[in-house]
């Protein structure tokens, strides 16, 4: 510890001493090295002149100079860059680092070597608004997508004959997406149009030194292109990490030791030695089951897609029943759901009730992120806390913390600096109560539900930071009603399982005065409370049960999974006819997951399920069976169905089935893209699907 504290202030000085000695000269000689004085430069908003560039079988040189945007001063630097002899296609995905040199070296270096020719950000542009043009079609209400990692666009063309270029969300009503295409694709033809373009240059090198626009990536300002080779690379002019990122690696590993082990297998074992060693033996006994069991390790793909029935769906009286079985009679309730759909609608409502909130508000998530939003959420509690007399409550999970205070987003506004840790920073007010809960064996608690004044509750999703309010597609429900009681009670339960007694806290929670629960009125109707606790995967077994029942149709919406159980259940229903759609995010926040979806997707379109890609992050957790809904906190995955704290929604009431299913089902099979063809998969998907198993 001595050794990481002595090296963690030995960098802050060195880094103290460079910005000191900073700008001290931006011309003539320098004590800094020429990629720091290069950083000094543009870092300043510069803009880039390239003069020259040549390319050999493995470099590239290039000689440009940045302009002061204020000043006009100007700086000439020099660069080269390398990179591997093997490349198979053309991928603007590849960085290679600029090095920087002097003028000497490379004056010798560039001899013998072929030159480039330079396209600069206005002729680049001109190029890719060209072949937008060629893919979108002129007559009728027809348009077309393009999909990539970074965004998702809909091409179309006005009344007045204008190309207009919108976010995929924003398609105008009436049009048609007439065709997709994906970043290849685009690609491909983008290369043919400055091919194009460069024989009408006259030139035929066919190697392109592209300036690229600042805004899009200050860090990468060129990509280099060889059309003859098929090669692309973006240059990154510097390391991936700065000051600040290094920083927040060397405080991370300080947060990982202190949430996940000190707090968590120090202080939690000795504290909750009981359920600690329960859920060691449940998800030793799990892990042995998924094992040997042979259902979750083969499934055989058919083909065989017979019609769509067309009768009725299942039961739903008798499917109730069969839940009061597999869940206990208690987890049936009554109240009210409304659906908020959108970081918009969801945090505007919210900020509004916890404004107007005048007894309690109880917080339980799992991610409080420590951003501009997330700081801006915690200053409203330490408020309401604070000056209004409230009682403020905030459990958090240590592992959700210890992500969700990782990385903060690069478009923050520029004056704001995060707090280390929002844990601490909620901790600063005395009058409100935060809690960490350790995450034991790496399981942790997942439920999000936000309680106001013990009458309403927030519960989905859903967790505080600025992906869930600016980004994502997430959906959060607002419960009234008795049900809210319920949703109380367990807060009250891991509350005190989370405080100084430990698992003595958790049976002093049984002698509480009971919760009473609101009066039950003419608007209310059925809900039913499902969770996943220890021994208790009460959402992972219904809806199990209820695709194994579905007669009619079954869509589902997550971004996670990789449950081999639900999968081989899912192919036999579409194999008795029924209607089987599955949701999934076009680019996930998670790269095993997102490996792990390739190979799911694959399967399921094999074997006749219909699938869609949500053209952004989506984090909604939803499905409907034949009018049957189930929605919550729990992913598809293990760690939702087994070993995770999971709590989970359900009702077969009609007009909230109708509902979910127009507001939220509708629309994205709409906005998603439909899956026509096998994904490209390899060893990488297939080792990431069985990864994805264990999570």
């Amino acid at each position: 510890m001595k050794t990481r504290i002595l090296k963690y202030w030995t960098i802050s000085v060195l880094w103290g001493l460079l910005f000191f000695a900073g700008c001290a000269s931006l011309d003539g000689v320098s004590p800094f090295k020429k990629d720091q004085v290069a950083r000094v430069w543009l870092d300043q908003n510069a803009a880039i002149d390239v003069q020259e560039a040549f390319s050999g079988p493995v470099q590239l040189y290039i000689k440009f100079r940045v302009i002061q945007k204020d000043s006009l001063q100007a700086k000439v630097f020099y660069g080269c860059a390398r990179w591997p002899g093997k490349q198979k296609e053309i991928s603007v995905k590849s960085d290679q680092r600029i090095r920087f040199i002097g003028a000497k070296e490379y004056t010798t270096s560039i001899q013998g070597l072929n030159p480039v020719d330079k396209i600069g950000e206005q002729e680049w542009r001109a190029i890719r608004l060209a072949v937008a043009h060629r893919i979108t079609p002129r007559h009728g209400n027809f348009g077309v997508s393009i999909i990539n990692e970074q965004e998702q666009l809909f091409l179309y063309y006005s009344e007045d004959q204008e190309l207009m270029i919108v976010d995929l969300t924003n398609k105008p009503a009436g049009f048609i997406t007439k065709r997709s295409f994906f970043e290849s694709e685009i690609m491909t033809l983008t290369m043919g149009a400055l091919d194009e373009y460069l024989k009408l240059q006259d030139t035929g090198s066919g190697r392109v030194l592209l300036t690229l626009s600042r805004q899009e990536d200050t860090t990468k300002p060129f990509l280099y292109i060889d059309l003859h080779k098929g090669k692309a690379f973006r240059l990154n002019i510097f390391d991936d990490q700065d000051k600040p990122a290094r920083e927040s690696l060397i405080d991370k590993g300080f947060k990982t030791a202190d949430y996940l082990i000190f707090s968590s297998h120090v202080l939690g074992l000795i504290k909750r030695p009981v359920s600690s060693s329960l859920r060691l033996v449940s998800w030793s006994r799990d892990t042995a089951y998924d094992l040997l069991d042979p259902q979750s390790r083969v499934l055989l793909e058919k083909n065989e897609r017979p019609a769509l029935n067309q009768g009725a769906g299942m039961d739903l009286d008798e499917w109730e029943e069969r839940l009061d079985r597999l869940a206990g009679i208690d987890s049936r309730s009554v109240g009210q759901i409304d659906f908020l759909i959108g970081g918009d609608a969801f945090f505007t409502r919210f900020l509004k009730v916890l404004e107007q909130a005048r007894q309690s508000i109880y917080l339980r998530l799992f991610i409080f992120d420590n951003d501009d939003f997330g700081v801006h959420v915690a200053d409203l509690l330490k408020e309401k806390a604070r000056d209004q007399d409230v009682s403020v409550k905030v459990l958090l999970d240590g592992m959700g913390q210890v992500m969700g205070e990782g990385k903060v987003p690069d478009d923050i506004p520029a004056d704001f600096t995060p707090p280390g840790s929002i844990y601490k920073y909620l901790q600063s007010e005395k009058k409100l109560n935060v809690r960490l809960r350790p995450s034991v064996w790496f399981r942790a608690d997942h439920v999000k539900t936000f309680i106001m004044d013990k009458e309403i509750c927030f519960m989905g999703g859903m967790n505080i930071g600025r992906e869930y309010r600016y980004d994502w597609h997430d959906m959060m429900m607002e419960v009234r009603g008795p049900v809210v009681a319920n949703i109380l009670k367990d807060y009250r339960v891991a509350w005190y399982h989370s405080g100084p007694l430990g698992d003595l806290g958790y049976v002093k929670s049984f002698f509480q005065a009971p919760i009473r629960p609101t009066e039950q009125l003419q608007t209310h109707y059925p809900l039913r409370l499902l969770f996943t606790r220890l021994n208790e995967p009460q959402i992972f077994r219904s809806q199990v049960e209820a695709i194994r029942r579905a007669r009619k149709y079954i869509y589902i919406h997550n971004a996670y999974f990789s449950d081999d159980t639900i999968l081989m259940e899912l192919v036999k229903a579409r194999r008795r006819g029924v209607d089987v759609r599955v949701i999934l995010p076009y680019h996930g926040n998670h790269q095993i997951m997102n490996a792990s979806n390739v190979h799911t997707a694959n399967i399921m379109f094999r074997n006749g399920i219909r699938v869609y890609f949500y053209p952004k992050m989506s984090h909604i957790k939803a499905a409907v069976y034949d009018g049957w809904l189930c929605a919550g906190s729990a992913n598809f995955d293990r760690l939702s169905f087994r070993e995770n704290l999971e709590m989970n929604i359900a009702t077969s009431h009609k007009p909230v089935v109708d509902k979910i299913l127009g507001e939220l089902f509708d629309p994205d099979f709409k906005r998603s893209i439909e899956m026509k063809e096998p994904l490209k998969s390899g060893v990488k998907e297939l080792i990431a699907e069985f990864l994805a198993e264990q999570l």
